[in-house]
């Protein structure tokens, strides 16, 4: 299979699969979001080259490991451990793999929770209460991956601006 084959196969998987989701989504769409939320983070700049790639790509080698649920992973560390290291042995496999800085992490790790909350908002507004857990949990990382991100970083001020319109969106779509 030729990259582009590759990339577009692991953008077609499916999210959330183990969770009752009105509006199914899959991981192209959750990787061009992120990036989205990114370069708004970064503005008026452009985020660093290699966080965008790696943004894009994150969650491709699912194609190949599946998407294992966010509470397999939080009540199995050593089976989140080992998955990681095979999504990690198939992307080198098929793309070298440049990773961006720890404190670029921190940002992405941010950008990729406020997706996952912004998910959970449009299936609240839907009327779906299933996912009231998994946005709780989704704001909880989002405060962790906020508390990442150095004071003088330049998204630093605008990740706080960004979660508190989320919490405020999440109280409006929980009532």
């Amino acid at each position: 299979m030729n990259i582009f084959a590759t990339i577009r196969a692991g953008n077609r998987v499916k999210r959330y699969h183990t969770q009752e989701i009105l509006k199914e989504e899959r991981v192209g769409q959750h990787c061009a979001n992120v990036c989205a939320i990114l370069i708004d983070l970064y503005h008026p700049h452009l985020p660093p080259a290699d966080l965008l790639v790696y943004a894009l790509r994150h969650d491709v080698a699912e194609q190949y490991t599946g998407d294992m649920p966010a509470n397999v992973k939080k009540e199995r560390p050593a089976l989140k451990v080992a998955m990681e290291e095979v999504e990690m042995d198939w992307e080198l496999e098929h793309w070298p793999r440049s990773r961006p800085t720890d404190v670029d992490m921190a940002v992405f790790k941010f950008a990729d929770a406020m997706d996952c909350a912004l998910k959970c908002c449009e299936e609240l507004l839907m009327g779906n209460r299933m996912v009231t857990h998994m946005a709780f949990r989704a704001m909880e990382y989002m405060g962790r991956a906020q508390g990442e991100i150095s004071a003088f970083h330049p998204a630093c001020r605008r990740a706080l601006q960004l979660r508190k319109i989320v919490n405020q969106e999440m109280e409006n779509a929980c009532k």
